[in-house]
């Protein structure tokens, strides 16, 4: 074995490393210590690591560095009791499950938190704990069958998915630090360790990471198995070849993920087949020449944190709460910045008089069967109706989390509603969410009327956004205030098989109402589709756990439809001379014949903002010139080839091409070093120089002026200090770059410390009004104000006017727009990010401009 078995046991195993040492310490100072001194005992043994799998060993030597590492701190558990949460006026089961495992003996606490919380299989908790295979299966079992009768809690009862413990970056990030580890190795490698390996500066319990998500473990175990049916981690080299990974000494894994009362697809007898009961299918597929698999495969490195749509706002959790959940609207999959009715019958009707949408709801929506659903005259567990009262008790319930800022300020008496209610919780909340809201009326069972405080703008789009998907009231009351992991909603799937870390089968909704595909644009590969009733594939898996390697082999390989590469990687997938233009792409020669590469635009700008209330570049025409010099003398193309290494395009403007059928370039956002220059001296500046280093002096001051830029571009501070440096050359005006956390960066954004920030900001939805309304916020610390801008930004909604007349007026209002911001100049438009995804030759999946999440319900892939 040489140096090239330890840079490979760093690029396989790095990030499960520290995701297992976090679990294993619950905070990432001493996830870092042990994960450094992982790395040192590989780099010292670099012998044994195994060239083809190197993980289940560097696993062990993780789990032993941290094992190690509490036994030198166990003098100080027993005066440091294991956090419980405090008692609400009515415990809620999160609260009584903790105080249940603090009374577990640590023995038991340790086994349940190495085997359902940290990934282990039995055998490699054995060796993680040094104790007999069979001991930890003992302990898991006796664990959970306490923590079963002391809570004396049913299935039905309890508050499926409490939360997730969220796993923190190391600092740099992962890449940065799985480096630093490595090169602090080779450093030490020839140095004596220690007993323990790590210098400890915080008492450290396995089991209290339990505490975490200790609700998810009860439940998963109710079914009566102590497998930890999780991502499987490693073992001392030595006992793993002798360890069966998949033999489990506690008993068979119950099939079908989830215990049969808990399941949000109620059976009448939980069978293998997973079968459930409800509406028969209405009507077969209709005839096509195209045929479509039944099942589509993805594989995802990271695990949702939440299936609450009220609750979350993480990218990763959006496709999976798309399967289950709807709102009243949805974006349109094939037309940029349009919506279509979802539960809703149709799209509303807006009275300016009164300043109130009225929606009509299809007949033929139903909540999934659940069981929270059962009482005397539905022992089955249907899914009722969804009515107008559902609607408007969801978004009440959303008013009262945090992604309240989609319609804040929008709705008649909302805002005084959440004031009321946020800190609310249990019971109280529940009481809470009955109460009337204004602007909120039902005065039918499919009649919702919603009544706004101002004009609508982009409301509509709020009600597309999975935030403000429907769930029952009866979920809620059942499962606690977070559903974080049993969704009972409207949409096209429904779980049938949930493994914790590993695994979630959705299977197509047996109740689902008719909905077909239609209005699919001329030369779209779903023509063929036309007509046939959604969703289009009968079963969709997502598989967790795996690193960017490891999913890309199963795209390869065919078992997994998508995955996204690095420039790097696709640089040796594509023919030589291949530009990276957005579309699809075949790959070289010798690679897979049944792979393809994607490349598309994503919503999501890179941008330089200015602080338009600062005194020097902010405000007056010394200001202004400063502004268009800098943006004049940005060379984007450098940017994307010297600091992003390829991995976006261009922005001469606000949207991405193709965003809307408009032209949105901008004249201020060229490169042009030229006229960045004359800018200044038309303002009065003296320039000083040649080529491509200037110096401006302002005849006022007779010094250079220099402005603060504030950035988060840690990772890239050699690239970033050279191309700034050239900004400056160019344009004769002195930069001065200020690196921030992100915490610090917000705080000096929020108040308005900095003259240029270095930002990005991705679509919240699918309409030009979201990146142009940045600019002019009477309510942002950096923007200014101006009056025409203000009012040509509401007739933005014209654009999407069947009306040519309020078309044209739409446009109008683009125009002026585009007039005050380049006169202005309030930002440097750099880059939109570029996805690369390495696709399954087939797979069909619509990619209309600025959307930012498409439902799987439209996905598929070709037999």
């Amino acid at each position: 074995m040489n140096d090239d078995n330890l840079q490979q046991c760093a690029r396989q195993c790095g990030e499960r490393a520290w995701r297992l040492a976090c679990a294993l310490m619950r905070n990432a100072h001493d996830a870092e210590d042990v994960v450094q001194e992982a790395f040192v005992v590989a780099a010292r043994r670099r012998d044994r690591i195994p060239s083809d799998d190197p993980w289940p060993w560097f696993a062990t030597a993780v789990s032993n560095v941290a094992r190690n590492a509490r036994r030198t701190r166990s003098k100080h558990m027993h005066d440091e009791p294991a956090e419980v949460a405090a008692p609400a006026a009515k415990p809620d089961l999160s609260v009584l499950v903790a105080e249940a495992l603090a009374q577990l003996p640590e023995p038991e606490r340790d086994a349940i938190a190495c085997t359902h919380l940290s990934g282990l299989t039995q055998a490699e908790a054995a060796a993680a704990l040094d104790v007999p295979v069979g001991t930890v299966a003992t302990r898991v079992r006796a664990g959970l069958a306490k923590l079963r009768a002391k809570l004396g809690k049913s299935d039905k009862e309890v508050a499926l998915g409490i939360g997730v413990m969220f796993v923190p970056q190391p600092q740099g990030g992962i890449e940065a630090a799985t480096q630093r580890w490595l090169e602090g190795a080779e450093t030490r490698a020839g140095e004596a360790l220690t007993e323990t390996g790590v210098n400890m500066t915080r008492s450290i319990l396995i089991a209290g990471a339990a505490l975490v998500a200790i609700a998810l473990i009860v439940w998963f175990g109710m079914g009566g198995s102590g497998a930890g049916a999780v991502q499987p981690d490693g073992n001392d080299a030595e006992q793993v070849a002798a360890a069966d990974n998949t033999a489990s000494d506690a008993g068979p894994e119950k099939t079908g993920g989830m215990p049969d009362e808990a399941s949000n697809t109620y059976t009448e007898s939980h069978t293998d087949t997973g079968e459930t009961t409800g509406p028969a299918t209405k009507d077969p597929q209709p005839a096509i020449e195209l045929k479509l698999a039944d099942e589509l495969v993805y594989a995802e490195a990271r695990w949702p944190t939440t299936l609450d749509p009220h609750n979350s706002r993480d990218a990763v959790n959006t496709k999976q709460l798309q399967m289950v959940y709807e709102g009243l609207l949805e974006s349109d999959p094939f037309v940029p910045s349009t919506l279509r009715p979802c539960i809703a019958a149709g799209l509303p009707k807006w009275d300016a008089a009164t300043r109130t949408y009225a929606f009509t709801l299809h007949d033929d929506v139903r909540f999934h069967d659940d069981p929270c659903f059962v009482d005397a005259d539905n022992l089955s567990g249907a899914g009722r109706e969804v009515t107008a009262v559902d609607v408007l008790w969801s978004i009440k319930r959303m008013s009262l989390g945090d992604n309240y800022w989609l319609i804040a300020g929008r709705i008649e008496g909302l805002d005084d509603f959440r004031a009321g209610g946020k800190e609310l919780a249990g019971d109280e909340r529940l009481e809470y969410l009955e109460h009337d809201v204004a602007g909120l009326q039902a005065p039918d069972d499919h009649t919702v009327r919603i009544k706004l405080t101002g004009d609508p703008g982009t409301f509509l789009f709020a009600l597309a956004s999975v935030a403000t998907s429907v769930l029952p009231r009866e979920a809620l009351r059942s499962y606690g205030d977070d559903l974080a992991f049993h969704p009972v909603g409207t949409g096209p799937y429904v779980i049938s098989e949930f493994v914790l870390n590993r695994k979630i089968v959705y299977d197509a909704n047996p109740g689902y109402r008719e909905v077909r595909l239609s209005n699919v644009p001329a030369g779209s590969p779903f023509a063929s589709l036309e007509g046939m009733r959604l969703p289009l594939t009968r079963r969709v898996v997502f598989e967790f756990g795996g690193n960017a390697e490891t999913i890309t082999a199963q795209v390869r390989e065919g078992r997994a439809m998508e995955a996204r590469i690095g420039f790097d990687e696709l640089a040796a997938m594509l023919p030589e001379g291949e530009t990276l233009d957005p579309g699809v792409h075949d790959l070289a020669p010798g690679q897979p014949e049944n792979v393809v590469v994607r490349i598309a635009i994503e919503p999501t700008l890179q941008y330089w903002r200015f602080n338009m209330n600062d005194e020097v570049i902010g405000k007056g025409d010394k200001a202004r010139a400063m502004r268009q010099a800098l943006s004049l003398g940005f060379d984007r193309a450098a940017y994307i080839r010297d600091v992003l290494a390829g991995r976006a395009v261009r922005a001469n403007g606000l949207l991405p091409q193709g965003g809307i059928e408009a032209d949105c370039a901008l004249g201020s956002q060229e490169f042009d070093a030229p006229a960045a220059r004359k800018a200044l001296a038309d303002a009065g500046f003296e320039l000083n120089g040649d080529g491509d280093k200037w110096i401006a002096i302002d005849p006022e001051t007779g010094r250079q002026p220099e402005l603060c830029l504030v950035t988060r571009s840690l990772n890239f501070k050699e690239e970033v200090n050279a191309f700034v440096g050239r900004v400056s050359g160019l344009t004769g005006i002195a930069i001065r770059i200020e690196y921030a956390t992100f915490p610090e960066y917000l705080k000096r954004m929020t108040e308005a410390d900095g003259q240029i920030f270095d930002a990005g900001w991705v679509m919240d939805y699918p309409a030009p009004e979201d990146m142009y309304g940045l600019w002019y916020d009477a309510n942002d610390t950096l923007a200014a104000a101006d009056a025409e801008y203000a009012q040509a930004l509401h007739g933005l909604e014209n654009l999407r006017s069947p009306d040519p007349e309020q078309k044209q007026e739409g446009l109008r209002a683009l125009q002026t727009l585009n007039r005050v911001l380049d006169r202005d100049v309030p930002f440097v438009a750099i880059a939109f990010n570029v996805s690369v995804r390495l696709c399954r030759e087939g797979y069909l999946q619509p990619e209309a401009p600025l959307s930012l999440s498409i439902p799987l319900k439209y996905c598929a892939v070709t037999k």
